[in-house]
């Protein structure tokens, strides 16, 4: 028995290969998953057509002879409700991503991977497999041991064809004693609280043909996210392949997998699909959440309920919702999810709301899916999607420092507020045209893990809550006769026609000046005439996620010179000029 991948199958969309003759026994084709419909011939023959999948389709070529051409040709899916969201991102998997490979069996082979469905404490495996009627199938696993984040054990079961005595062909299985519950509003893995400090992972690594990184590079990406204080990986509308998984399980990563329907009804035709789905990940101790779709308001009770009923029997011990993304919408959930996209200031309002809905709900564990999002510019990146101008390094730090500060702003605030919650910051990397990423279009993390620190300490068991109010970071001193005021009265008024300077940190406050609300979260800042140098710009950067942001931006008037503007970089496909916060203007008398 062998596993053999066929050279340069990993970035095909067509192949051709001169097959091998087995010895005295059988050859079985083995896609991990296709990105496209792929058609099968044998010297020239159509064989099957195989895919769009996400998981593992095997072909026996029991006609194919020594030295037949075995031929791959992957085209584009006509209609694909599983292409999820990298497309979006113009990103989708392409052909053969994870490779295609030739096993070698004996007269009996595996036509799948073998499966585990529980019956309460009772593990039955299910297989499918081909051979004569004598085939047996032999199971060996021995003590499950206990699997965790900090104590990653993880074992293998042994399933095997066994035909006239002598294996015929051969599965490993991960195995592992692992739960996740809820306890009230508290998750536990394992018994103890897990708050869970989560990174979203959207699957994007550019120059790959889809999200199948070398474990070695994978190893090293969660490592620095660990040291940044991330302690679950969320695979966004998109499933990881068994090697990823493999290596989340080695490292003790957990996983939260959101299966990659998305803009699409959620209906009784698509469960099959998720019988496979869970096929794939539900042997992973790592995989301890589930959703089975994303901001979907098109699902049926029923098939949710079916779903549902198939994760109870093939991966108990962990939570699942049926949607992530509106709170107290879903037909079954074990917890309670909502994606918060907000700036700085509306967010204390936002925890006010939130916490008014969910004395409304039944207690369960609260987890932001997606949150947290601010842009931030790396090293030479351009100002704008489609411009050719790069950033000056100092834009690239300013953005990079204010994107930070939100961050920490809101996720010290929402654990001060429910101490037990969880969230998922998005997200892990760049995207073509949004520049929302922890780390750049290259891989490079946009800041060290000591700028993280204060998450670590977030993450800690047992602190509940974050000692001291979050609060802006201390600015440097403002220039001479420069102060800062929160509202605008007759007093400053007059004051201002005398020429005095000021900096007004516009909100939702008593006699403060604000503007529409228009802008939605990602933003760069841009600078100036005397706002572009020390020491103002300093305190600007410090102060605008916290203060001047609260009633966003003006509209752009004709011939205004920005002093302190919002580049918004969000979907951006053409530059745009950065929109006006604080515009020049005289104050005189009437005016």
């Amino acid at each position: 028995m062998e596993r053999i991948e066929i050279p340069g199958s990993r970035r095909a969309v067509e192949l051709r290969f001169q097959l091998p003759a087995p010895a005295g026994g059988r050859l079985v084709l083995e896609l991990p998953a296709v990105a496209g419909d792929c058609r099968i011939l044998l010297d020239g023959e159509e064989q099957a057509l195989l895919g769009p999948s996400w998981t593992t389709q095997r072909l026996p070529l029991d006609d194919a002879g020594p030295g037949a051409l075995l031929e791959l040709q992957v085209e584009a899916a006509a209609d694909d409700p599983f292409a999820g969201f990298l497309p979006e991102v113009k990103a989708p998997p392409r052909g053969l991503w994870q490779g295609a490979f030739l096993r070698t069996t004996g007269p009996a082979c595996f036509l799948e991977p073998p499966r585990v469905e529980w019956h309460g404490e009772e593990a039955r495996l299910e297989t499918a497999w081909d051979g004569p009627d004598e085939t047996e199938v032999a199971v060996e696993v021995g003590k499950l041991p206990p699997w965790s984040p900090a104590s990653p054990a993880v074992a293998r079961m042994r399933v095997a064809l066994v035909v006239d005595g002598a294996e015929s062909d051969l599965e490993w299985l991960p195995a592992a004693a692992r739960s996740l519950d809820a306890d009230g509003e508290r998750l536990r893995l394992n018994r103890e609280v897990f708050r869970v400090r989560g990174l979203l992972h959207w699957g994007l690594y550019p120059g790959l043909p889809g999200p199948d990184p070398e474990p070695d590079d994978l190893r090293e990406e969660l490592r620095q996210m660990r040291a940044r204080g991330f302690n679950l990986l969320k695979c966004c509308l998109w499933l990881p392949p068994q090697r990823f998984l493999d290596v989340c399980d080695e490292l003790g990563m957990p996983v939260w997998i959101e299966y990659p329907l998305w803009k699409r009804p959620l209906t009784a035709a698509l469960v099959p699909a998720y019988r496979e789905f869970l096929a794939h990940d539900a042997a992973h101790p790592c995989v301890v959440l589930r959703t089975f779709t994303c901001e979907n308001d098109e699902r049926e009770a029923e098939a949710a309920g079916a779903i549902a009923a198939l994760v109870r029997r093939h991966a108990p011990r962990t939570l699942f919702a049926d949607n992530s993304g509106w709170l107290g919408r879903t037909h079954v959930a074990g917890f309670h999810d909502e994606h918060p996209y907000l700036h700085d200031a509306q967010w204390p309002f936002y925890l006010h709301r939130l916490r008014a809905a969910l004395d409304e709900l039944p207690p369960k564990p609260l987890l932001l899916g997606e949150t947290m999002v601010a842009d931030a510019l790396a090293e030479g990146s351009p100002l704008a999607a489609g411009s050719r101008q790069a950033a000056d390094p100092q834009q690239a730090a300013d953005s990079r420092r204010m994107a930070l500060a939100v961050r920490r702003y809101q996720a010290e605030s929402l654990v001060r507020a429910f101490p037990d919650a969880g969230y998922v910051i998005c997200g892990a990397s760049d995207a073509p045209n949004a520049p929302m990423g922890l780390r750049d279009a290259c891989g490079v993390w946009k800041d060290p893990p000591e700028a993280w620190a204060w998450q670590r300490e977030l993450g800690q068991r047992g602190r509940a809550r974050v000692s001291d109010p979050p609060a802006p970071p201390a600015a440097p001193d403002m220039p001479a006769g420069v102060r800062v005021v929160e509202a605008l009265d007759d007093a400053l008024l007059e004051e201002l026609r005398q020429g005095a300077a000021v900096l007004h940190l516009a909100g939702p406050r008593a006699g403060s000046w604000r503007t529409p609300e228009e802008l939605f979260w990602s933003w760069v800042p841009v600078f100036g005439g005397p706002a572009a140098e020390a020491p103002l710009r300093p305190v600007l950067v410090d102060h605008l996620p916290f203060g001047l942001l609260s009633g966003r931006r003006l509209a752009r008037h004709a011939g205004a010179a920005v002093i302190v503007g919002l580049a918004d970089l969000h979907d951006a496909v053409a530059p745009r000029p950065p929109a006006p916060l604080v515009l020049a203007a005289s104050v005189g008398r009437g005016r």
